[in-house]
């Protein structure tokens, strides 16, 4: 891959992104990590491990087998809160009331 490749396909990733962000849903979120592990790896190389665990992250406790999420449950999975997944925005200093 180019370096000319490699950023439009990375502006590419993000532009997605961004149309993910305005209508969240949970095969998009599949197909923008996929997407986006594609990238990384005719960037860098497989890091099959390292993705595996940052995969696992935030994963439900309770998974959803043998039929569709209800549109919370999908909501809840993606992590959207009015726009914003957890830990995005400003955070405080310590010290600092909230």
């Amino acid at each position: 891959m180019t370096r000319d490749e490699l950023i439009a396909s990375t502006r590419q990733l993000v532009a997605e992104g961004d149309r993910l962000q305005q209508d969240p849903s949970l095969r998009g979120l599949q197909t923008w990590l996929q997407l986006s592990d594609d990238l990384l790896v005719a960037a860098w190389g497989s890091m099959d491990r390292y993705h595996l665990a940052w995969l696992m992250v935030g994963k439900p406790k309770q998974i959803v087998r043998g039929r569709p999420m209800t549109p919370d449950e999908e909501s809840a999975y993606v992590g959207e809160e009015r726009g914003m997944a957890p830990g995005q925005g400003m955070g405080t200093l310590p010290g600092e009331r909230e």
